[in-house]
């Protein structure tokens, strides 16, 4: 998978599509196969690591909100909201696990 991405931070800087795939080529990667995975895959990628840093920041919000209503005594027995949406990662990590096991056949 390092061949992989390795080759995606290059060759994806190269706009013209035929030398692009010479790029891919060098690296011993399918340029077809790049194409419909890991655009996908480092799409996804960025999405995730947004939406947990937007999440944690507004579940830290949530909680600093929470512990300065309470006294300092009754702080161990928080129970505020609920963490950030575990679901929706775990949704996102076994897609990009999916794409993963496709690029390994490249």
């Amino acid at each position: 998978m390092a061949d992989v991405r390795d080759a995606y931070e290059v060759c994806s800087l190269i706009p013209d599509p035929n030398e692009r795939h010479q790029c891919y080529s060098v690296f011993g990667v399918d340029a077809q196969r790049m194409a419909s995975y890991y655009d996908t895959v480092a799409a996804l990628e960025e999405q995730l690591e947004t939406d947990l840093a937007t999440s944690t920041a507004s579940a830290l919000s949530r909680l600093q909100a929470a512990t300065a209503s309470r006294p300092s005594s009754d702080s161990a027995a928080i129970t505020g909201s609920p963490p950030p949406p575990a679901a929706a990662a775990a949704v996102a990590v076994a897609m990009l696990w999916m794409a993963a096991q496709h690029l390994a056949f490249l």
